[in-house]
């Protein structure tokens, strides 16, 4: 099964809200681990997995401990890109410390990114 991408999007993530009774902010749940298609192809796949199941003992257990490995491949490959769009690029010590609005937004991402993983 193809893995179509879903690049965690720093710039659309970080979208404000009124804060919940949490603490967190309010935000829309476009951000996933998957996306629609690709969760409806994985569930798709794991129906026909149950449903070969009958026919094909041995072949439908093949078949979902390929799907597990490939959906678990999927995630993994995303949070990978979530990690890697909430890291700051090497600073330079002898740099000046980024002005706290530059910070402020690092935090967001990092918030955003904290809720998808926890939330999912």
């Amino acid at each position: 099964m193809d893995a179509p991408t879903n690049a965690f999007d720093v710039h659309t993530a970080t979208g404000a809200g009124e804060a919940t009774g949490d603490g967190r902010a309010a935000r829309p749940r476009e951000a996933s681990l998957l996306d629609d298609e690709e969760r409806a192809a994985f569930l798709a796949e794991w129906s026909s997995v149950q449903t070969g199941f009958a026919s094909d003992p041995e072949g439908a257990v093949t078949a979902a401990e390929r799907l597990i490995a490939a959906l678990a491949e999927s995630i993994t490959r995303q949070i990978g890109e979530i990690t890697d769009a909430v890291k700051r690029p090497g600073m330079d010590p002898a740099a000046p410390a980024p002005a706290e609005e530059v910070l402020r937004e690092q935090l967001l991402r990092c918030r955003e990114a904290f809720h998808l993983l926890i939330d999912s």
